[in-house]
């Protein structure tokens, strides 16, 4: 079957980690001789890897993907699943919690994907970006969410330590201090940078569409990249915002 395999990986959730090593964690995907890994996503119980991948469909047909965890002596597998590509062909796009297993079968953690198949010469789908951006900003928000909540109950212990004398004297009442950090931390996810690696046939007319931006200012965030707005490279990291 000639065309593309569009893979996002989202975020992992009930990650069953070893206590051992630190929360980093990867995943990585193999499709026939295609071998793509995401970004390391660090010290995190429920990993954001936020990728974007495209895969030829010539050559396969089943999905292998693997979450593994950065050890100090070698990387451990978390879990592993395997998606047969021919269930997407007339699925649309997927949006799916996939739940990853260890070697005896046991659900170890689970990963949210967003998949679709297809044909060749096909332009990028509207419906498959929005569905990928939604989950996205899904994930974002339950980041930011549980953050707010680290640092509420943080500021809440301490305050209570204060309160029973076992804090100190501190220049700042410290539930105040929390709710500062808190809403420092919210401010500066907000505000990175958001990047979009170019796929075969992307312009930046269609990126910009699909991101709500105007292609002037998409090539005026990238002109030491893009050097003439019409010609883009698939590999290109461009950023949107």
């Amino acid at each position: 079957m000639a065309g593309k395999l569009q893979v996002s990986v989202i975020e992992a959730r009930n990650v069953q980690a070893d206590v051992g090593s630190d929360l980093d964690f990867y995943v990585r995907l193999r499709f026939g001789g295609q071998d793509i890994r995401t970004d390391i996503a660090r010290q995190s119980p429920a990993p954001k890897f936020l990728k974007d991948i495209r895969f030829d469909l010539e050559g396969a047909d089943v999905l292998r993907v693997e979450m593994l965890q950065v050890g100090p002596k070698g990387d451990l597998i978390i879990g592993t699943t395997q998606i047969p590509v021919q269930s997407l062909a007339d699925s649309g796009t997927l949006v799916q919690w996939f739940p990853l297993k260890d070697t005896t079968g046991a659900v170890t953690a689970e990963l949210c994907l967003v998949l679709r198949a297809s044909q060749a010469g096909s332009p990028m789908s509207a419906s498959h970006v929005a569905a990928t951006e939604k989950a996205k900003a899904q994930a974002i928000a339950r980041e930011e969410a549980a953050a707010r909540e680290r640092a509420r109950k943080l500021a809440a212990k301490r305050a209570r330590r204060q309160r029973d004398g076992d804090g100190g004297n501190l220049p700042l009442p410290l539930a105040l201090a929390g709710a500062v950090l808190a809403a420092a931390a919210v401010y500066l996810w907000r505000k990175r940078p958001v990047y979009y690696e170019v796929q075969e046939g992307d312009t930046l007319c269609t990126i910009g569409v699909c991101h709500n931006r105007h292609y002037e200012e998409l090539f005026q965030k990238n002109n030491h990249i893009v050097s003439d707005p019409h010609v883009i490279y698939p590999g290109d990291r461009l950023r949107i915002k």
